[in-house]
């Protein structure tokens, strides 16, 4: 005897949820529901091959075209399943037959999200890079930036603890192989030049000469002779200059160390900064 049983609109959006066109197949549209998984994962599958979003604009845009897509599905799935009524069930209408098309999206989207495996998302932890990075703002680094090319001046770099293995940390590149970096008064001169570093903030008034009485990592902060970048490394400075544990402490960092660079910051606790380039 023939089975029948209506179409539950809420077990078609769940279907949607679980993969784009499962709804429309449990509500007896095959054709909608090959449109509907070849739309939704050919959109993704473009999203994801293009890699992360160069920035915040370009984030906000394809989220929008895959949130979107998703609703249009979902809402489809939903009205197919009302008309459908009490609903002879067909040969497809079969748990077994439901894992096809999500074996298909892992087979096809696997492939797609490689690009952009290495790209993190981070949470700043410390204060050392204040004002440019705040305690809780979350940003977006591209972990590939350094795959052809090396860090570069001003840039914002991750980059491997030297005294805590597998920690990665976020500061300011400041100086590269060759140049003679110098700290004079808390002033950054590199190569005999004092530069204008507006990122930079200093919260502590005291300013550190050599002396009997001076505390040694007082002066080490505020001091430093001029000395050049070793080949194969970088200088590096947090914003928060007098809070900020760096290069003035742990020495020049091995190019080897710079595992990406930071593109935007995508969360904040100020609305304002939200979609903030970080280059």
């Amino acid at each position: 005897m023939t089975q029948t049983s209506p179409r539950k609109p809420a077990v078609a959006v769940l279907l949607g949820l679980l993969v784009p066109g499962l709804g429309q197949l449990y509500a007896g549209r095959p054709g909608r529901a090959a449109v509907a998984f070849c739309g939704s994962v050919g959109l993704a599958v473009f999203a994801l091959s293009l890699g992360v979003p160069r920035s915040f604009s370009a984030l906000v845009a394809v989220l929008v075209a895959l949130l979107g897509t998703v609703v249009a599905v979902l809402v489809d799935a939903a009205r197919q399943s009302r008309i459908a009524g009490p609903y002879e069930l067909r040969w497809y209408n079969r748990w077994y037959v439901y894992l096809v098309p999500m074996v298909l999206a892992a087979v096809i989207g696997l492939p797609a999200v490689s690009p952009i495996l290495e790209t993190r998302v981070f949470r700043i932890a410390s204060s050392n890079m204040e004002p440019t990075l705040l305690v809780g703002d979350r940003v977006v680094a591209d972990m590939q930036a350094f795959v052809s090319r090396g860090p570069t001046r001003n840039e914002l770099v991750v980059y491997g603890s030297p005294d805590k293995p597998g920690a990665l940390l976020i500061v300011r590149v400041v100086a590269l192989s060759g140049d003679v970096v110098e700290i004079r008064d808390k002033k950054l001169l590199l190569n005999g030049r004092e530069l204008e570093e507006p990122w930079v903030q200093h919260k502590d008034p005291r300013t550190f000469s050599a002396g009997p009485l001076a505390p040694e990592m007082g002066v080490r902060r505020d001091q430093m002779a001029a000395r050049t970048v070793p080949e194969g490394t970088f200088f590096v400075l947090g914003d928060n200059r007098d809070l900020s544990y760096d290069s003035r402490f742990i020495g020049a960092i091995p190019l080897s160390s710079a595992k990406g660079n930071l593109l935007y910051l995508y969360w904040s606790g100020t609305l304002s900064r939200v979609g903030r380039a970080l280059r």
